[in-house]
Formats: structure tokens, C-alpha cells, sequence
């Protein structure tokens, strides 16, 4: 089950139980993902990992990703990026960030946190479902650098390995 609030040929944004890549790879792009309910565990160049309700996953297009599994009722937001619109978005964020986001893409927001992201998921699936044109398109970029941002400044990706 999908739905669709907006799509274009550089992005789509969606909400799905994701039942249509279970034991599937994922299309080679770049996406972020925010579990709502349920479980799943997702491979990662071949490295099984749970996701859970509250994890962000920031998937790069360079990652092979498959869902390997999924509950019943797994159920999440997907923004599905170009190979073109990812590199834009990244231009600002840190390297090592990246890398460390290569090395584990599930962010686990910390209680607290968990309702900030998804106050920016829903003001971001409002502008992205009311507003038109090149608009939209500088808000997707904006937004989701701006998480990213959030995200690098919270999380000591520094020390992992």
C-alpha cells in the first residue's frame, strides 16, 4: 500500500507499509525514511539492521539496500530522491557526517527528539502536498538539509568507528 503525496522525476514523496519490497532491493536512489509503526529489518550492503518506530533512515544511492523484512503493520514516510537532487542537498553537510551515515544510516532520535522529526515530517508533507513549482522544489532542499543539519550537530559520528 502507497500513497503518493508528491512526485516528480527527482523526487517522490510517500507514505507506505513498504510490503512492495519485502525481500526486495530497494530502486538504486537516495532516500529518508521515518518509521511510524511496526518493524522492519532492512540489509545494508549485506549488514542486517531492525528498524523501529522513530528511526530516520538516511539511505544513500550508493548503499544496496534491501528490506528483508517487514511486520504487519510497518508502516512509514519515504522521500525518494534523484542521484542529482541528493548531491545538492548534500553540498553543505559535513563529509565525515556522510560517511558515518554510509557506515549506519538509522538515526535513532532520542525520545525528546523523536517529535521534532515528526513536526518537520508533517509541515514538510503540507508544503510539499499545498504548495507548486519551483517553490516546492527549494522548500524539499531547504527542509531536508536543514534535518540533516539538525541531525549532524546532535550526533557524535565523530567517534564511531
Amino acid at each position: 500500500m502507497e500513497e503518493v503525496y508528491v512526485s516528480n522525476s527527482n523526487y517522490k514523496v510517500y507514505d507506505s507499509d513498504f510490503s512492495q519490497f519485502n525481500g526486495q532491493h530497494l530502486p538504486q536512489k537516495s532516500y529518508l525514511i521515518i518509521c511510524h509503526r511496526g518493524f522492519a529489518i532492512f540489509s545494508f550492503n549485506t549488514e542486517r539492521r531492525a528498524v523501529a518506530v522513530g528511526n530516520l533512515l538516511v539511505i544513500s544511492d550508493k548503499q544496496l539496500t534491501a528490506i528483508e523484512e517487514v511486520s504487519q503493520n510497518f508502516f512509514a514516510t519515504c522521500i525518494e530522491m534523484s542521484e542529482a537532487l541528493a548531491e545538492h542537498i548534500q553540498e553543505p553537510i559535513v563529509k565525515e557526517f556522510l560517511n558515518a551515515l554510509q557506515r549506519n544510516p538509522i538515526v535513532r532520535p532520542m525520545h525528546n527528539l523523536q517529535s521534532l522529526v515528526y513536526h518537520w515530517l508533517k509541515q514538510f508533507v503540507w508544503v510539499m502536498s499545498n504548495v507548486e513549482g519551483d517553490n516546492r522544489d527549494r522548500f524539499l532542499v531547504n527542509e531536508i538539509q536543514n534535518i540533516l543539519l539538525v541531525i549532524e550537530s546532535l550526533y557524535p559520528y565523530r567517534l564511531q568507528p
